[in-house]
């Protein structure tokens, strides 16, 4: 890899310039240092430019939507204005361990892939774990994966400008905007995975996004769009999952819609049966990646 590639990181954020100042951090401390970074304001209420200001570095772009959208605004907006041959994503609340631009750069160049996606350091505000990314299995639909056991964060996500730019983030989502992302791009492009962590995510207790109504939308958007990609024993696993957060947040609505959904999908007869084989697709996984 020619050193002197440019890297571009977009990092969306909506208020919190607390949590903006340690992704800029972390991004500032990394080895490689060839890179811009394009801060994409989504129209927040409290003070992100001075933060950015407060770094006095070049190589920080601020930009700024007047309207507070979503995130998948402020990330097209930046995949439009980077100048680098590459794209790392990062989320405004999240962190990159010093060495990720350096061994994304070198693997996507070694693999000669368009793009990669991996494990992380999750922090939920007491402790840290390692939650890992699996390579896809020969034949496996992105789809699947991620509707099973797979695990692609956002913030891991680095890929060719060019390919970014003709996938693009679904607008219209607030929910599953990242799995539909991952989904289009991995059908059209290479997009492999490394297991080895280079970022932190912070998943503190309570900042779960609760099950608004638009949030429900997009969930059966995100379902409607990919149904025909999704297996059987992946699609009723989600809706599994989805229904026992709706119990858990209180949202009966939801709930009944998830429970409904699952009769159709599998039968009450059926549903046992799947799960289990879910599950044991997941320690195959385990054992063997």
């Amino acid at each position: 890899m020619n050193k002197e590639t440019l890297i571009s990181v977009i990092i969306p954020v909506y208020n919190h310039p607390a949590d903006l100042q340690r992704a800029i951090e972390s991004v500032i401390r990394q080895t490689w240092q060839n890179f811009e970074m394009l801060v994409v304001d989504d129209g927040s209420e409290e003070d992100i430019k001075s933060v950015c200001d407060s770094f006095n570095d070049k190589r920080i772009k601020y930009l700024r939507n007047e309207e507070h959208i979503n995130a998948n605004v402020a990330r097209n907006k930046g995949i439009a204005e980077v100048s680098g041959e590459y794209i790392a994503m990062l989320d405004a609340d999240d962190e990159f361990l010093p060495d990720h631009l350096k061994r994304r750069s070198e693997r996507i160049k070694e693999w000669g892939c368009d793009g990669i996606f991996g494990s992380a350091y999750i922090f939920d505000g007491k402790k840290e774990r390692i939650k890992k990314s699996r390579p896809l299995m020969k034949n496996e639909k992105m789809a699947d994966y991620l509707l099973t056991d797979g695990f692609c964060p956002t913030p891991s996500h680095f890929y060719r400008a060019e390919a970014a730019r003709e996938i693009k983030w679904d607008e219209d989502l607030y929910w599953n905007q990242d799995y539909d992302f991952s989904i289009r791009f991995a059908a059209k492009f290479d997009f492999r995975c490394d297991p080895k962590p280079t970022i932190k995510v912070n998943w503190h207790k309570g900042h779960k996004q609760k099950l608004t109504d638009i949030h429900f939308v997009s969930q059966k958007k995100f379902i409607e769009k990919h149904k025909n990609e999704i297996s059987l024993p992946a699609l009723v696993n989600y809706f599994y999952s989805m229904k026992k957060e709706a119990k858990e947040t209180g949202h009966k609505k939801q709930y009944d819609y998830y429970e409904n959904e699952l009769k159709k999908t599998a039968g009450k007869n059926k549903i046992t049966y799947i799960l289990l084989s879910i599950k044991l697709k997941s320690l195959f996984h385990k054992i063997f990646f």
